[in-house]
């Protein structure tokens, strides 16, 4: 999906493909990803090789010039199918790996996102835990279950791209966010999502306000969360839904597992 999305907008004026529009937008608690398309002329979309809807000849009738009719189709569930008709692995090179457990939490399927960040099959970041790494490699089989490199001469065992699974680590299993309506810091957003496939989360951020702290633990059938907010800060705290402002200091919190 991410490929082909990067691939269509690539090169506007290049004859050999459609010309797109593209407009950036801010989006909040998104619960679904929809297609809106139209086209002068006809279309047929796909994702990942999948055709999305059925209609033949989209758009349908066009007063060229003067008015284009247009289809949406909700495409939600054509990630998670994709991930699942790999078996449940990754399926993202370097441009979609940084988006896509990120795109599973905004579409409510943060379960899946865990099972993809826990999983220890090729290809997953723990598979190669398991192989020995200790620092994030270029390639998913950097060395394979036999042992073998990938290749000598263009094999990087310390490599940024998917590394950014960590953003998700912090932004979502830790909770450790900003606020766009008070940047730098000033007010922090605590929205830890947890999984009982791990028992504990922390993690810290050094900021110009000071070192906001995030944990949760699981213990005696409940979860446990300990926040630090720092004096030149305020935050949301955000647990089972429920959100309360508060200041500086430190706080802790409980829900049912």
């Amino acid at each position: 999906m991410f490929e082909n999305a990067y691939f269509i907008g690539s090169d506007e004026n290049s004859d050999e493909r459609a010309h797109t529009l593209v407009c950036k937008f801010d989006a909040k608690n998104v619960k679904k990803a929809t297609l809106n398309i139209s086209c002068y002329g006809s279309y047929c979309a796909y994702i990942n090789g999948k055709r999305v809807g059925d209609f033949v000849l989209a758009p349908g009738w066009t007063e060229y010039f003067h008015r284009l009719q247009y289809q949406s189709y909700d495409v939600t569930e054509l990630l998670c199918d994709l991930i699942h008709q790999r078996d449940d692995t990754l399926c993202t090179g370097f441009v979609g790996t940084a988006y896509l457990l990120h795109a599973l939490t905004k579409t409510e399927h943060t379960d899946l996102a865990y099972t993809l960040a826990l999983s220890e099959k090729y290809p997953s970041w723990l598979y190669s835990v398991n192989m020995g790494a200790t620092t994030v490699w270029e390639h998913w089989d950097g060395i394979n279950e036999r042992g073998e490199i990938w290749r000598p001469s263009m094999n990087s065992y310390n490599h940024y791209a998917y590394g950014a699974v960590a953003d998700w680590f912090y932004s979502v299993v830790c909770g450790i966010d900003t606020d766009e309506n008070a940047p730098g810091y000033q007010n922090i957003i605590l929205r830890p999502i947890p999984d009982s496939r791990l028992t504990y989360a922390k993690a810290s951020v050094d900021t110009k306000c000071g070192t906001v702290r995030s944990a949760w633990k699981i213990e005696d059938g409940k979860i446990r969360y300990d926040f630090e907010v720092p004096e030149k800060s305020t935050a949301d705290i955000t647990i089972s839904g429920k959100t309360e402002h508060v200041g500086a200091g430190s706080y802790t919190f409980y829900s049912d597992l």
